[in-house]
């Protein structure tokens, strides 16, 4: 019995050897992430219990086998097993729900990996606690639509002192929280979209020295705050589209300081601007998308000033005309507008 087994092991693995060739000539990415390892789950499964220990032996012993991958996702518990073997791990998607003997098991993989992901995954505040100790190496965490998170959740991000990347859009996560994230020493970049997020959570940025992407789109309690951004003096790219409240005061609150001299990237898309003077002291602005505002020719006139310009969306800019367009490519001609 144990022999059969044996055989069936030498044959799965061939299999996972034969998909994965074959993941690598045709590029397909979710079949060099998922494939091998599904099979090797499968496997394993229904294996006698005296033959999983030579199992997990022999797939230790292939190296193309413990190195197959960087990158791998995990769909179900019972995964787990040969997940450990996967020694060079350093990009893991999770989207099941873990139990506490689940996240126990999973700490040996932890060291070693960079990119977390628990997306639209019902992740508990004590899981990620419980976690976060040993993700010592981790640069980018995404727990988008995790509605599950709590604040108090994020409590534990402060031991993630390597963190550049967070991404929380559609969390639950407010004020409070943000406060937690921008005590990160590497925070880079930061997505909040959807959230409920307002002026305190933004007063918490300010600290976040080293941010240069800010994603706040669709984050309906901004409003005027009497405040400008100019704490975030490396801010590149700054996302606002879909903010309903964010109208001309607004604008010239948050971006009339000129302490935004870096910026690269702006979106007021779906927004209630009209005036586009605060803009005139971003220099540096290469991408700009008005798409959806009520801006109109007349305003177009005020980016006059910025060099620096390469795209302009004004799609669904019902004040704009083809002459408002046309006075701007005479002047840029090199200036490629979406209209």
């Amino acid at each position: 019995m144990i022999t059969k087994n044996i055989k069936s092991i030498y044959l799965m693995m061939a299999l996972c050897l034969a998909s994965f060739a074959l993941a690598m000539k045709t590029e397909d990415e979710a079949a060099l992430e998922e494939l091998p390892l599904e099979l090797l789950k499968m496997t394993y499964d229904k294996l006698h219990p005296d033959s999983k220990r030579t199992f997990l032996g022999l797939s230790k012993r292939l190296s193309c086998l413990r190195n197959l991958s960087k990158r791998t996702t995990l769909r179900d518990e019972k995964g787990i097993p040969c997940l450990l073997r996967m020694e060079r791990l350093e990009d893991l998607r999770i989207y099941c729900k873990l139990s506490p003997e689940g996240v126990n098991a999973l700490r040996p993989v932890l060291k070693n990996l960079r990119i977390l992901s628990f997306s639209n995954n019902s992740i508990m505040d004590e899981s990620l606690a419980a976690l976060a100790p040993y993700l010592t190496q981790l640069q980018r965490l995404h727990l988008q639509e995790c509605h599950t998170l709590t604040n108090e959740g994020l409590r534990c991000l402060a031991e993630l002192t390597s963190l550049e990347w967070l991404e929380l859009s559609g969390s639950s996560i407010s004020d409070i929280g943000v406060g937690y994230v921008a005590k990160l020493p590497q925070l880079q970049q930061l997505d909040l979209s959807g959230s409920s997020i307002s002026k305190n959570g933004i007063k918490c940025l300010q600290g976040a020295r080293k941010l240069w992407q800010l994603n706040l789109s669709d984050c309906l309690g901004l409003k005027n705050m009497g405040m400008n951004l100019n704490g975030l003096s490396q801010l590149r790219k700054l996302d606002l589209s879909g903010c309903d409240r964010m109208d001309d005061e607004v604008i010239m609150d948050w971006l009339g300081g000129g302490g935004l001299f870096l910026l690269e990237s702006l979106n007021l898309s779906d927004t209630e601007v009209t005036k586009l003077s605060p803009l005139a002291g971003l220099l540096q602005l290469r991408d700009l998308d008005l798409s959806g505002t009520s801006v109109t020719d007349e305003d177009l006139r005020q980016l006059e000033g910025l060099t620096s310009l390469q795209r302009l969306n004004v799609e669904r800019c019902f004040h704009v005309t083809q002459a408002g367009i046309g006075r701007l490519l005479q002047r840029y001609p090199s200036l490629r507008i979406e209209f």
